[in-house]
């Protein structure tokens, strides 16, 4: 009875001391036992406050305790470190410091947790303690992650971090690439790649990643084993070509259905998720990216690789053993034209681009064999030293960027966009020549959803965006190869002479491949045919420099296919579309005003034009039929309506009059194919001997001989 009052007092003592009762509740303990229940555990020490002197034994002491609330010491420890947030309002400065100071002391025995496993009583692991921790984040989950890594290193290097976060890092990856390939099964991949997200976002773990086993490829080196062998391949292959029926079941029976708007459904379920895998890839990339010298060394050789391995992606038919799938390319198109996008637009970081790389580089980023703008003469080559040689990790971030993005660019989406305008000609023959086959129909209708499965990945509205941004800074870039030997920043907008009288060995084109601008005239030609409105917001000034240059300055550039294909492409941007009645163009105002406004299309347009209509007569028959129609479209419409119905009904005879032809000439062969299978003694005697070899060699010759690049199969 006479101790009653000291207890009293004790307890109102203790009730008044609000460090006391912050980390009693931070903590979770009590240091009287008959306060002890499930939320606070008790304790035995001498003293009954917790204060600065006794936190870190009381914070042991609570450790040693097995407590079934927790499965292991380390979810208590992160426990600990959230609350100190949400108990530290309303206390003074002093015991606010105290109270902060519980979360170093929580991962100081993190890190004593991971390393030394053996230390706390536990139900499971602590590795799989911290698996569960990171797959389940919250608020604080990444503060803790990011002192947890830093305590780690300091007690033992990166050798510890990688410890704790490389068995986690594999683990995930090993789900992304045993769960479901289709893009529709979110579920299973979205989760795992979030987490590596939210683990490589700290430096520490970032650097973990980038070592661990089939980070880069190893022998044998290809395009397919880039997407299934190293951990960013697999987080990238995702797309709507994964071999699932789900994806081909969202466009089935397309024909036969009466409204376009369930289609579009299904085309923008699949880019939504499309998206959410972009973003999701494209935050990892920037983590490595900014993860430290080590970590963005190794993903800028990651991504070197991806790009040498897909040479065979260039191939109109590649084969598929070798190459990348286009949809894995363009997903590494949509991370890269993110990874550009500060220096996308004009008078940003331009002039940070060097292009000195076309010469200096020995990487084979761009094979060796790849047909250049204008070949050097044999004069040059043995006057001028050979240039000091320089990897690519010895230029700038942007350089780097531009020239991996230029390559990805033409192995990923133009080679898609190729793809794309084949099946096209393709769906348009077989809708003309279609009956009632139910074979034939069948194949139009397979056929038809691979189009629409293509529309989802190729044709985002974002990814065109990008892509244009992107094909205007490479005609930039390309307009200073043409200005400077050395390819540095020039203003455009000052250049008033033309044609150029600077030879082309002076300059830097003679080591761009040709594919360059080809590229950057494909995009602008496929968006403008496709998908117009997003070529409003832009300027074409320095596309119809680099235009201007080209058609003007024939020593520049040797091939005439691609100046015939810089006409169509100021043919589908510039003219009205009342001008062209058999095929709207897109007439964009934006282009349409760049061209009226410059002083030099005034001045040089129509002469290279006019010297143009004469080269494409160079170019294959079909090419040439198609620029010439370009070319006389204008002409065609000033005709009388009389004259102009003359005309079709006249070709519209000789087209019967070629089908007949045909259907009496596939008649013979089948009559001679029939005659010659079971009766071939005639045929072998002297008197036809002669005459049916002299047939054979002049078919073969047609076939293999000088003019064997004339025959076009369509």
């Amino acid at each position: 009875l006479s101790n009653a009052p000291d207890l009293t007092k004790r307890k109102s003592s203790t009730r008044r001391d609000p460090l006391h009762n912050a980390l009693q509740q931070i903590l979770g303990v009590t240091l009287t036992e008959s306060h002890a229940c499930p939320t606070f555990v008790y304790v035995a020490t001498d003293s009954d406050t917790i204060n600065s002197d006794n936190l870190s034994e009381v914070l042991y002491l609570r450790l040693l305790v097995d407590d079934p609330t927790y499965s292991s010491a380390l979810e208590y420890l992160f426990a600990v470190h959230q609350r100190v947030r949400t108990e530290s309002s309303g206390l003074n400065d002093a015991d606010r410091l105290v109270v902060q100071s519980v979360q170093e002391q929580c991962i100081n025995y993190s890190v004593t947790c991971l390393l030394e496993p053996e230390m706390f009583p536990s139900k499971v692991t602590p590795l799989e303690a911290f698996d569960a921790l990171v797959r389940s984040p919250n608020a604080s989950t990444s503060s803790y992650l990011e002192a947890l890594a830093a305590g780690l290193e300091a007690q033992g290097g990166n050798a510890a971090v990688g410890r704790v976060g490389g068995p986690i890092l594999q683990k995930l990856v090993s789900e992304v690439f045993l769960g479901s390939q289709s893009i529709l099964a979110v579920e299973s991949w979205s989760s795992p790649i979030q987490t590596i997200g939210s683990l490589v976002r700290i430096k520490g773990f970032a650097t973990v990643f980038t070592n661990i086993p089939g980070f880069l490829l190893t022998p044998p080196l290809n395009g397919r084993r880039l997407q299934d062998a190293t951990a960013l391949g697999i987080l990238l292959r995702f797309s709507t070509d994964a071999p699932d029926p789900a994806i081909k079941d969202l466009f089935a029976n397309i024909t036969k259905r009466s409204s376009r708007v369930d289609v579009n459904k299904s085309v923008e379920s699949l880019r939504s998720k499309l998206s959410l895998l972009h973003n999701i890839v494209t935050d990892i990339f920037r983590s490595l990216l900014k993860g430290g010298a080590h970590s963005k060394t190794r993903t800028i050789q990651w991504l070197e690789q991806a790009m040498v391995v897909n040479v065979e992606g260039s191939k109109e038919n590649p084969n598929p053993a070798l190459v990348s799938t286009a949809g894995m390319l363009i997903n590494l198109n949509v991370v890269l034209l993110r990874l550009c996008g500060p220096f996308l637009p004009p008078s940003t970081k331009h002039a940070l681009i060097d292009a000195t790389f076309w010469k200096c580089c020995s990487s084979p980023l761009f094979p060796q064999d790849t047909t250049k703008l204008v070949a050097p003469s044999s004069s040059s080559e043995q006057q001028q030293p050979a240039p000091p040689s320089a990897a690519l990790a010895s230029f700038n971030f942007i350089t780097q960027c531009f020239f991996l993005t230029l390559r990805a660019v033409h192995i990923g989406p133009v080679a898609t966009i190729g793809k794309y305008m084949r099946l096209l000609r393709q769906l348009s023959y077989m809708q003309n020549h279609m009956d009632d086959d139910p074979r034939g129909r069948a194949q139009f209708e397979m056929l038809a959803a691979t189009k629409m499965i293509i529309d989802a990945k190729l044709l985002q509205p974002e990814l065109l965006h990008d892509l244009v941004r992107f094909a205007l800074l490479s005609a930039n870039v390309t307009c200073r190869l043409c200005l400077s030997p050395n390819g540095n920043a020039v203003a455009l907008a000052g250049l008033d002479l033309l044609p150029l009288v600077t030879p082309a060995d002076a300059l830097l084109v003679p080591s761009v491949p040709e594919h360059v601008v080809e590229d950057i005239l494909s995009i602008v030609l496929f968006v403008a045919r496709f998908a117009p409105d997003e070529l409003k917001s832009f300027e074409f000034g320095d596309f119809l420099t680099m235009a201007l240059i080209f058609l003007s300055s024939p020593q520049l550039i040797r091939s005439p296919h691609l100046r015939a294909k810089m006409s169509e492409c100021l043919f589908e941007m510039c003219l009205p579309s009342h001008e062209s009645e058999d095929r709207p163009t897109a007439a964009i105002p934006s282009a349409v005003a760049a061209l009226v406004q410059s002083k030099l299309a005034q001045q040089h347009l129509a002469p290279c034009l006019l010297a143009l209509y004469g080269d494409v007569e160079q170019t294959g028959f079909y090419e040439k039929l198609e620029h010439r129609w370009e070319s006389q479209s204008p002409q065609w419409l000033s005709l009388d309506e009389a004259v102009r119905e003359q005309k079709q009904s006249l070709l519209a005879e000789k087209e019967r009059t070629v089908t007949s032809s045909l259907q009496l000439a596939n008649e013979t062969i089948h009559m001679m194919s029939y005659l010659t299978s079971e009766i071939q003694a005639p045929f072998l005697t002297a008197e036809l001997e002669d005459r049916l070899v002299g047939m054979l060699n002049s078919v073969l010759v047609k076939l293999a001989g000088p003019r064997g690049l004339d025959l076009k199969v369509r």
